[in-house]
């Protein structure tokens, strides 16, 4: 939440309040490349279940890679949960997310990336 909050995607209030409630926003982007937040959720677990309902529901083709990465090495172990919900053959690659990505959003930050071949 402080990262986002520095970097101006989330108000004072709304990040006090979520680091109080321990919320995880969970972060997308559109067509157009778009930040925005699909949805937010109290558990790593609840995170996860989102996440993967979330990427099914783009899956709307037969052809795709999914590439994970992660920021700090406590991470690995969500983005290793997550794509277990996946077939093995569909994952490309895993990466650490680099500084760039990272300055936005916190270290302590895992994702996929979903595209079609």
């Amino acid at each position: 939440m402080d990262y986002l909050q520095r970097g101006g995607r989330i108000g004072k209030a709304k990040a006090l309040l979520g680091k109080l409630l321990r919320i995880k926003p969970i972060l997308s982007t559109n067509d157009e490349g778009e930040v925005h937040s699909p949805g937010m959720a109290r558990s790593m677990n609840q995170v996860i279940d989102l996440m993967v309902k979330k990427a099914k529901e783009f899956l709307r083709f037969d052809n795709y890679i999914i590439i994970g990465g992660y920021g700090v090495s406590d991470m690995k172990q969500y983005l290793d949960q997550l794509l277990s919900h996946f077939p093995k053959d569909k994952i490309l690659g895993i990466s650490r997310i680099g500084p760039g990505v990272s300055a936005h959003v916190g270290p302590e930050v895992f994702g996929i990336a979903i595209g079609r071949i």
